[in-house]
């Protein structure tokens, strides 16, 4: 590496290598939903589970080769085709959960489809059971155990105003009326169902279904699931996004301590991760204005880093590089997936005479400008994907990358 070259590497993260694509497979439809990645029958090798808006459900191997493919769409007659969209109702509009519901040492997927079904599959991409409701299932699906045997119970909101809870083997167990419709996925902290409503409310209910607490309207519905974390003294609290660009902190017992209002909506879910090996969790999220902030716990911005477009789905918090610090990972609407210092912040001033540097094709480093004493993201590698990218998911230090197109991406550091 020329002097040169050293003295920009240090500029621009101190970190060698560049980003490459390792594969690429077109999944033939649109999604709306990150990718996941678990070894769901036990082999040992990790499963690449996919979902799209025709209702179909993908899970290949670590090379991107088909392993099964589930279609949730009920057949229909072209008579009723001629006046249904098909690929609307049945499409799947967040993460499949995966988890052992049945105890069988083997994971099945869960998830729910914009006509209202709830489907699990074992891992062969079987199905196990499937419940039909009366509004759309657009939110996610989690796992909780009840009593002191531990048993299993699956719990989601619907659009139908409801909150639903089954066992392992899909019987309703219980119904919880909500006055308000739900896009967000509920989850159980100290014994309370925590959730978002579609009219802004961060309400909590008992597991009896009693509600214990309810916030007034926030400025916009609320789609995103809440982040729980406990401070110093072991206190139980939250973090939960909302498409009124704010995030909020919540204790259990509905105080809110503080809230971070961003110029963009939130939709998605919080990350936390020690990024800057400081001994503390740092708050991860990205927003419609462009950005991806890093807070304190307390709420007080450390950092954002700005791309071209929204940054919708959550971050990643990963070493791709094996050196032993995190990066953070974050795809963008400028189809690009951008990959971070997680200490990341600098000031430098304006670099005469250099803007850019184009290193090969899907890759590019900028030369950051700034005004002295702005704190800002620092940017290591940048990798351009063919499509808007809607999310991101850890494959070991590989990333596995979903565009809204339908492409599948796994990218690796390659030094």
């Amino acid at each position: 590496m020329s002097i040169l070259g050293g003295v920009l590497n240090k500029i621009v993260g101190g970190k060698s290598g560049k980003i490459v694509l390792q594969g690429l497979i077109d999944l033939g439809s649109e999604s709306m939903t990150a990718p996941l990645c678990q070894d769901i029958d036990g082999d040992g090798e990790q499963e690449i589970i996919c979902s799209t808006i025709k209702g179909e459900i993908f899970v290949l191997d670590e090379n991107l080769k088909l392993k099964w493919k589930y279609i949730s769409a009920p057949t229909t007659s072209e008579v009723e085709r001629m006046f249904t969209d098909a690929q609307t109702g049945s499409s799947i509009a967040t993460t499949p959960r995966v988890f052992d519901i049945n105890g069988d040492g083997k994971k099945e997927i869960l998830f729910g489809t914009e006509n209202g079904d709830v489907f699990a599959l074992d891992c062969k991409g079987e199905l196990l059971w499937k419940y039909s409701t009366n509004g759309a299932v657009r939110g996610g699906i989690n796992i909780f155990y009840v009593g002191e045997e531990k048993k299993i119970r699956i719990i989601f909101g619907n659009s139908d105003k409801k909150i639903y809870i089954f066992d392992a083997k899909g019987k309703l167990d219980s119904l919880i009326e909500i006055d308000e419709g739900i896009e967000s996925t509920p989850i159980i902290i100290d014994g309370l169902i925590v959730f978002g409503t579609d009219k802004g409310r961060i309400q909590a209910y008992n597991l009896a279904g009693k509600m214990q607490w309810s916030t007034q309207k926030t400025g916009a519905k609320i789609t995103s699931e809440a982040t729980p974390f406990k401070f110093a003294n072991g206190k139980s609290c939250f973090v939960i996004g909302s498409t009124d660009n704010s995030i909020y902190c919540f204790n259990t017992e509905g105080i809110m301590l503080w809230s971070f209002k961003t110029k963009g909506s939130i939709y998605s879910k919080i990350v936390l991760a020690d990024v800057n090996d400081d001994g503390a969790n740092e708050i991860l999220f990205g927003s419609a204005d462009n950005k991806l902030h890093v807070l304190s716990l307390d709420g007080t911005e450390i950092w954002d880093f700005e791309s071209d477009f929204w940054i919708i789905g959550s971050p990643l918090a990963m070493d791709i590089d094996n050196d032993g610090q995190l990066e953070i990972v974050a795809g963008s609407y400028d189809n690009t997936v951008y990959f971070l210092a997680g200490d990341g912040s600098f000031v430098v001033d304006y670099v005469p005479g250099i803007s850019g540097i184009v290193i090969q094709g899907g890759n590019y480093s900028d030369i950051p400008v700034s005004i002295p004493g702005n704190v800002i993201g620092k940017k290591i590698w940048a990798y351009l994907a063919p499509g808007i990218v809607i999310g991101c998911s850890a494959l070991r230090n590989l990333v596995v990358v979903q565009t809204k197109e339908g492409k599948v991406l796994i990218l690796k550091h390659e030094k």
